[in-house]
């Protein structure tokens, strides 16, 4: 009896430890997440986005986009967005990207939630918020130019939009599955519709999204009989494959590409020289999370190991892990390498860093699922020690992530507060500068100088050429004739 009580006490203190763990876990990610969607609150119009607003706001969506894919590029879903983030004012970008985090956070945590029901893997809701920030903060922490990917209008809606839209399509797919009295056509018209505008941003994650659902749908197929998905689930993984992949086919082929590949220097390589060069930056990517962001990769691994269970289908050997170890780190091998041939094929050179936030999402996620891996695989080879000694090493494993979460909270928070006086500066006198704008179109004046601010990571203001791309592009955008820097 009281051997019985003991052990019901012990258990009832690992809940409480997890429960507070858990907790704690989740408010610091959400802290160091809040950290960099404030910083989207000082950003404002830089480049292209005047480009793209001035002829946004002058056209219908319809013909704004139509107009884009026949003379500029077919990335019909990133005009579709652009023309919409264009209603809102320069200064409400940090409002609208708070507003899609939010829903990311949702749909990546319900995705999860699905998923983990799906294969009957036993994860709380909590632990499944967990993850979804694990990954969230990961993507954003180690993209190696976050203003770029994040920060700035234009690459955000290019680079990390698609990912957001990639998961909320996911999430569709799997909510979806579990609804089979709604007819199968319906399902199968939604998940069309929703994967398609996903794979629309660029040229790099379309096929990324080809291969993801090749690589999914296939191993549905090869292993339909040791897992838990239905007959309807392949449906729909097939159509979702089948959009993905018609979207890639509706950008490839649009009339604008010619005016974007003219652009480019004339540059050719043999078809060896071009997969060789793809390998070498796949692995580049890898490599760089692990060497620049080792505390990224470890609180993954970490996240991994302490929340994801194995479920039903949990392999039984060693080689069984093996396998299932091979199989990710192949098919994450293949998603790379989708992203990262198209830059190989048409410039011959290395991604630009913006475009890094998506692969660095795949990784991490990858890298949770080797943790649950790791944890599977030393529970088959210790299973015979006592459940003290297993308990005292998921503790150990517990605080370290706590620690090492809240360094890298500290490390993201307080980079912020000093990153704060410059950024909140930067607004000010770029609104300053607009109202001056503002204020010389409504007296009737069409030329005027205004300050010149500093480029942003690489991404230009204007110049003291009137003719600048870049001025020009301002003076559309404030219906002037002509705006100088100085």
């Amino acid at each position: 009896m009281d051997e019985n009580l003991n052990q019901a006490e012990q258990k009832n203190e690992r809940s409480k430890s997890r429960f507070t763990f858990e907790l704690i876990a989740v408010l610091l990610l959400l802290v160091a997440i809040s950290a960099t969607l404030y910083r989207a609150w000082f950003s404002r119009y830089m480049a292209d986005d005047y480009c793209l607003s001035a002829r946004a706001n002058a056209s219908n969506l319809i013909d704004f986009v139509r107009a884009n894919y026949q003379n500029w590029s077919g990335r019909f879903s990133c005009f579709i967005s652009v023309w919409f983030f264009s209603k809102l004012r320069p200064a409400g970008f940090g409002a609208g990207l708070t507003s899609l985090f939010m829903l990311w956070v949702v749909a990546l945590d319900t995705l999860i939630i699905l998923l983990t029901e799906k294969f009957r893997i036993s994860v709380s809701k909590r632990q499944a918020l967990l993850i979804a920030l694990v990954i969230i903060l990961a993507t954003i922490e180690t993209s190696p130019s976050k203003f770029q990917s994040f920060l700035w209008r234009d690459g955000f809606i290019h680079h990390t939009f698609p990912i957001i839209w990639f998961t909320f399509a996911l999430f569709v797919l799997f909510a979806l599955s579990k609804h089979e009295a709604i007819p199968i056509y319906f399902r199968a018209v939604l998940i069309f519709l929703v994967v398609f505008f996903a794979g629309g941003f660029s040229e790099a994650s379309s096929m990324s999204f080809v291969a993801f659902f090749a690589v999914a749908a296939g191993a549905s197929l090869m292993y339909r009989k040791s897992t838990t998905l239905s007959g309807s689930d392949r449906i729909l993984l097939l159509i979702a494959l089948l959009a993905s992949v018609f979207a890639f086919l509706v950008e490839y082929i649009a009339p604008g590409n010619m005016t974007r590949s003219g652009l480019l220097p004339a540059r050719s390589q043999s078809l060896i020289a071009t997969i060789l060069l793809s390998l070498r930056n796949a692995l580049f990517i890898a490599g760089k999370y692990v060497v620049y962001s080792p505390g990224y990769a470890i609180l993954a691994v970490g996240a991994g190991f302490l929340l994801l269970p194995c479920g039903v289908v949990q392999p039984d050997s060693g080689r069984k892990i093996f396998t299932i170890f091979i199989g990710l780190a192949a098919s994450l091998a293949v998603l790379l390498l989708t992203i990262v041939f198209p830059v190989a094929v048409l410039m011959q050179a290395y991604p630009e860093p913006r475009a890094i936030s998506l692969p660095n999402y795949y990784i991490t996620i990858v890298l949770i699922c080797f943790g649950a891996l790791l944890k599977r695989y030393l529970s088959l080879r210790h299973a015979g020690q006592r459940t003290v000694i297993r308990e005292r090493l998921t503790t150990a494993v517990r605080i370290g992530l706590l620690i090492l979460t809240v360094a890298l909270t500290i490390s993201v928070v307080s980079q912020f507060a000093k990153d704060y006086p410059a950024l909140k500066d930067y607004a000010a006198r770029w609104d300053d500068r607009q109202t001056r704008i503002i204020d010389a179109r409504a007296a009737g004046i069409t030329k005027v100088t205004v300050p010149g601010l500093e480029s942003r990571d690489l991404v230009a203001d204007i110049g003291d050429d009137p003719d600048d791309w870049v001025n020009a592009c301002m003076a559309a955008y404030y219906g002037m004739e002509k705006i100088t820097g100085r």
